[in-house]
């Protein structure tokens, strides 16, 4: 989120009328940010809103470049195949060794 861009010049003159930064900047964004009249009477319009005195925020569009999509090898979907059965043995290995103690624990009680 960030800061909306207001015609400075406008906001400068509200400033000097007494105006708070942020309010002035507020007013100026959400009135179309077109003239001094538009923007005090949004002021007035909004006078009892409880964030008036907050900066507005809008998002931000950031341009990102997608990378080009990386090619999958034969090689590397053996690798994964490989990576995935060692996985599962190992999980095997440990669930069979898990119930061995459990059961070593119940023929004790």
């Amino acid at each position: 989120m960030a800061i909306p861009k207001v015609n400075e010049k406008l906001l400068e003159d509200l400033e000097v009328m007494g105006f708070p930064h942020a309010r002035a900047t507020r007013a100026l964004y959400h009135s179309g940010n077109t003239t001094l009249e538009d923007a005090i009477t949004w002021m007035i319009d909004h006078e009892n809103d409880t964030d008036i005195d907050e900066f507005p925020l809008v998002d931000i569009d950031i341009d990102i470049d997608a990378s080009p999509s990386f090619p999958i090898t034969e090689e590397m979907r053996m690798k994964a195949y490989s990576l995935r059965e060692q996985e599962r043995k190992r999980k095997r290995n440990e669930e069979t060794i898990m119930e061995r103690e459990r059961e070593k624990v119940i023929s004790f009680m």
